[in-house]
């Protein structure tokens, strides 16, 4: 997590860079605060998901962060400012969030995370929503939530026991720890750990991009299919227990010394 900073209106905070070969890179672009996530740029996120999802042309998606991190989670200024409003406009706060990580699941496209750096709390979680991982040696992953009094809100509650067990996931949830990259790839998060993460990521993408569009869709989607209302219900409640953890002192707390205002 990080602290919120103002942007122009003009500034966009994913970068999109197309390939011939039909991969699409998606790059979160606040690198100052280490591409933590605020309402804008999960905005443009799902508009460029919503994009590609009806464009032929594009094959495999690609979400990276720019300045050496991935996403270190939402932005902890916005978190103060939902202290102030209802615990029902809260609620809708998070879940209009939330339509990230479902937009992701659903997309047509595989998607693939290229982690360099951390990719903790909701940046995490990000990190997970992807259909296979690949991460730099630098990389980092945490559920981190636990740790400014909250609770996992984006998903993690569910997708990590899915991807790790349920021992391993209620360690990392319960005390917040932060995993290296080959860590992560010894307990599956992450396929491959590699000191080129852009040649690694095409290598795959490629393969990928040589299989057919439809068939590759309707793959992503069995696999899911009996696993997304588990997801939902679960965001949901996840959105209304996040709701009340913000008015726990921990939290407060954590905000406070996090801005300066202990």
């Amino acid at each position: 997590m990080t602290q919120n900073e103002e942007h122009p209106l003009a500034q966009q905070l994913v970068e999109k860079v197309w390939q011939e070969d039909g991969i699409v890179w998606l790059w979160l672009n606040r690198p100052t605060t280490r591409n933590a996530l605020n309402d804008q740029l999960v905005k443009e996120l799902i508009d460029n998901l919503t994009e590609l999802a009806v464009d032929m042309q594009s094959r495999v998606l690609v979400i990276s962060g720019r300045g050496g991190s991935f996403c270190s989670g939402g932005d902890v200024a916005a978190l103060e400012n939902l202290q102030h409003q209802s615990p029902i406009n809260r609620m809708e706060s998070y879940r209009t969030m939330q339509r990230l990580i479902l937009a992701l699941i659903q997309h047509p496209l595989p998607v693939i995370a290229a982690v360099d750096g951390p990719a903790v709390g909701a940046g995490c979680d990000l990190a997970l929503a992807a259909d296979v991982v690949f991460a730099s040696p630098n990389a980092t992953f945490g559920e981190t939530f636990v740790q400014a009094g909250l609770v996992p809100d984006f998903g993690g509650s569910y997708l990590l026991p899915q991807i790790v067990g349920w021992h391993r996931a209620l360690d990392m949830l319960l005390t917040g720890q932060r995993i290296d990259a080959q860590t992560a790839q010894n307990i599956g998060i992450v396929r491959e750990v590699t000191p080129d993460l852009p040649a690694s990521v095409q290598q795959w993408a490629e393969q990928i991009c040589r299989r057919s569009r439809e068939t590759v869709k309707y793959l992503k989607a069995m696999a899911w299919h009996n696993r997304l209302p588990s997801l939902v219900e679960e965001l949901s409640r996840a959105s209304m227990m996040q709701s009340l953890m913000m008015d726990t002192e921990g939290h407060r707390a954590f905000v406070r010394n996090f801005l300066g205002k202990g």
